[in-house]
């Protein structure tokens, strides 16, 4: 396995010590984690791009490894009642959805590569994570409830997710009009 590779693994076994500290509500070790999750989530496609170690197969592990890392996360504030489930759900959807028609296109032999939605979809939910991680630490006081926040995920979720269906929505004509399917 190469480094970027070994620094995703990382990312992913670093989401059940997140969720531990999350829910033994260790909130400022548990911000801390999920920081760390971000900053490798950045390293290991650096890391991927400098060694010349890109490989579809480490791409797809990366995009793996953030769904995870961010419904983990957001599973974590739901069990706090931080967000509604609603908002949840289409989180899920939205992160399944895409890993479908990702795997519908490898079985075409296309690539559904990450574009720039995904990509503020990715930073949204980091940011919204990471502020209502603060606020349930005691790190900042908002004078909102910082699950309020998750609507601006799911906005951002709804959004790279219409993007990416335009986008590859060719992917899914030819999976379901496909002799067989």
């Amino acid at each position: 396995m190469n480094l970027p590779n070994t620094i995703t693994l990382a990312r992913l076994i670093g989401c059940g010590v997140f969720a531990g500290l999350f829910l033994g509500q260790l909130d400022l070790a548990a911000f801390f984690v999920y920081l760390l999750l971000e900053v490798l989530d950045q390293a290991d496609g650096k890391a991927a791009t400098l060694l010349r170690q890109q490989t579809p197969a480490g791409a797809h592990f990366d995009a793996f490894a953030d769904g995870v890392t961010h419904l983990t996360a957001f599973a974590c504030l739901l069990s706090a009642g931080m967000v509604p489930l609603v908002a949840f759900l289409i989180l899920f959807v939205r992160e399944f959805g895409l890993m479908f028609v990702r795997l519908l296109a490898a079985a075409q032999r296309r690539e559904v590569s990450g574009r720039w939605p995904g990509k503020v979809k990715a930073a949204t939910h980091a940011c919204v994570v990471l502020i209502c991680l603060a606020d349930r630490g005691h790190l900042i006081r908002l004078w909102f409830p910082a699950g309020r926040l998750v609507w601006f995920a799911v906005a951002a979720s709804v959004g790279s997710g219409i993007v990416y269906f335009l986008r590859y929505r060719g992917v899914l004509r030819t999976a379901f009009l496909a002799r067989g399917a």
